[in-house]
C-alpha cells in the first residue's frame, strides 16, 4: 500500500468522514491553543446567529483529541506548569494539507446536497482490510486501514469494474473475504450511495477456488467419473483465482446428456481432499448484487476525482481549495446549512426517525395504550427492545409536533394518534 493511500486513509478517518470535524479544523486560528470550553465556543460561534448543531461541550474537544491529533492535524500543548490543563493548536500540516483537503470535500458536498460524509465513509472504527493474521505494530497505528479507506477502495472498484457485480466477485477483486465488506455494502445501500440487492438463503453458500499450493501432477479420478473429473479440473484451471459455486461448475459440464449436481459435488469434494481446490463457506450476502444508478455513478466519480486531484498535491489546486475552505468558514449561513444536513443524516437521527415511525404505526393499530403496553407491542411485533425513558422521550417529541396525544385514565397516561 502506497504512502499516498495511507495518508488518504488517515485524512478520511480524521476529518474526511464527518463535516463537524472539518469545520472545526478550518475554523481554528493557527496561533491559538484551544481547550475544552474554547473549542466548544468556536464550534458554536462559527455557525452565527442560527446554531443548527448545538453540540455538547465535550464534543469538539474530543474531535481534537481523538481524531485530529493522532493524524498530526493539531498538536497537544500544555497550558499550565503542573500539566493538568492542556489544549490543541493547528499544525502546519493541518493548515497546509488538512485545509485544502477539507475545502475540496466541502465543495463536493455543496455540489451534492443529498449525501453526507458519514453516509459515504462511515465511522472511523472498522475491521482491517487484512488478508493475514499478523499483528499491527503500535508505531503504524495511525496508518491502520479503517472504515473510510475501506469505503474508498470499494468505490474505486465499483467505478472500474463491470456492473452489476456479485459481492464475492467484488471481495475477490479487493483481496478480502466477502463477510469483510458485507456490512459496508448494506449500509451504503440503505444510504442510497450504491444500489445493493441482498439475496438471502437459509444456508451458507459453498465456494471453491483453485489452490495456490496444489500438486503438480494430474488429480486422481473420482470413482468412475474419469471424464467429469477432467472437465471439472480443467474448468477450475480456466477460472484460476476465481470463487465459483457448484451451480457454476455443474452448468459448465455435461455427462450423458444430464447435469448431475450430486456427482459434481463428489468430484469437487475429492479435489479439495487431494489439495487441488480450496473450499469456503460464506453467509447469504456473498451472492448479493451491487450496481450503480447514473446519479450514484456520477456522484462517486466526482468524489474520487476530488481525492485523486488532492493526491497530486498541485500547488494551485491546494491554494484554491484552501481559499474555498476559508471563504466557506467565513459564511455562517453556509456553515449552518452544511452542519444541519450532516446532523439530519447522522445514524442517530435516522434511527430515531425510524423508531418514531414505528411508534406511530403501533399507536394507529392499538390506540389508548400505556408506555408499558407500547413496549410490549414493539418487542413482540417489531423485535424492538427499547427503554421506557427513551420511548417516553419519543412520545413527548411526537406530542410537541402534534402527532400524538395522551389522556389520563386512573392517573395513568395512555397514548393515541391525535
Amino acid at each position: 500500500m502506497s504512502f499516498q493511500e495511507n495518508e488518504i486513509g488517515n485524512l478520511l478517518a480524521s476529518v474526511g468522514n464527518h463535516e463537524a470535524k472539518g469545520v472545526l479544523l478550518v475554523a481554528m486560528d493557527p496561533h491559538t491553543i484551544y481547550n475544552r470550553p474554547s473549542a466548544h465556543r468556536l464550534f458554536i460561534d462559527v455557525q452565527g446567529s442560527y446554531v443548527s448543531w448545538r453540540m455538547n461541550v465535550n464534543g469538539p474537544f474530543q474531535y481534537l483529541q481523538n481524531s485530529l491529533e493522532p493524524t498530526g492535524l493539531v498538536a497537544k500543548e500544555v497550558l499550565n506548569p503542573d500539566l493538568s490543563t492542556y489544549g490543541y493548536i493547528k499544525t502546519e500540516y493541518g493548515q497546509n494539507v488538512g485545509e485544502p483537503f477539507i475545502g475540496a470535500l466541502i465543495s463536493f458536498l455543496e455540489r451534492h446536497e443529498d449525501v453526507s460524509l458519514r453516509q459515504l465513509f462511515g465511522s472511523t472504527a472498522s475491521s482491517f482490510f487484512k488478508t493475514d493474521n499478523s499483528p499491527v505494530p503500535e508505531d503504524t497505528l495511525r496508518d491502520k486501514v479503517r472504515s473510510p479507506l475501506n469505503r474508498f477502495r470499494i468505490f474505486w472498484e465499483l467505478l472500474t469494474q463491470k456492473l452489476p457485480i456479485k459481492t464475492y466477485e467484488l471481495a475477490l477483486s479487493l483481496g478480502v473475504a466477502p463477510f469483510q465488506i458485507g456490512e459496508h455494502l448494506d449500509v451504503l445501500g440503505r444510504g442510497n450511495v450504491i444500489t445493493y440487492h441482498a439475496a438471502e438463503s437459509e444456508a451458507p453458500v459453498s465456494f471453491f477456488r483453485l489452490s495456490s499450493e496444489r500438486p503438480a501432477n494430474t488429480p486422481n479420478t473420482y470413482r468412475t467419473s474419469v471424464k467429469l473429473t477432467e472437465e471439472i479440473y480443467d474448468f477450475m484451471l480456466r477460472h484460476s483465482g476465481e470463487l465459483v459455486d457448484i451451480q457454476q461448475v455443474t452448468a459448465s459440464v455435461v455427462q450423458g446428456g444430464h447435469k448431475k449436481m450430486a456427482t459434481v459435488s463428489g468430484v469437487l469434494a475429492s479435489l479439495v481432499k487431494q489439495g487441488y481446490l480450496e473450499k469456503g463457506k460464506f453467509g447469504y450476502n456473498v451472492k448479493s448484487e451491487i450496481d450503480l444508478t447514473d446519479n450514484q455513478r456520477l456522484r462517486l466519480a466526482d468524489l474520487l476525482t476530488v481525492i485523486d486531484q488532492f493526491q497530486q498535491m498541485n500547488p494551485d489546486w491546494m491554494r484554491r481549495n484552501s481559499e474555498y475552505a476559508r471563504n466557506f468558514i467565513a459564511d455562517p449561513q453556509r456553515v449552518t446549512s452544511l452542519l444541519l444536513r450532516a446532523k439530519n443524516r447522522s445514524p442517530y437521527v435516522l434511527e430515531r426517525e425510524v423508531f418514531a415511525g414505528t411508534v406511530l404505526g403501533v399507536l394507529a393499530r392499538y390506540p389508548d395504550i400505556t408506555i408499558v403496553q407500547l413496549l410490549e407491542y414493539l418487542k413482540d411485533e417489531h423485535n424492538m427492545v427499547r427503554s421506557k425513558d427513551g420511548t417516553r422521550n419519543i412520545l413527548i417529541s411526537l406530542a410537541r409536533k402534534g402527532s400524538v396525544e395522551s389522556i389520563k385514565v386512573k392517573r395513568i397516561h395512555r397514548w393515541r394518534i391525535k
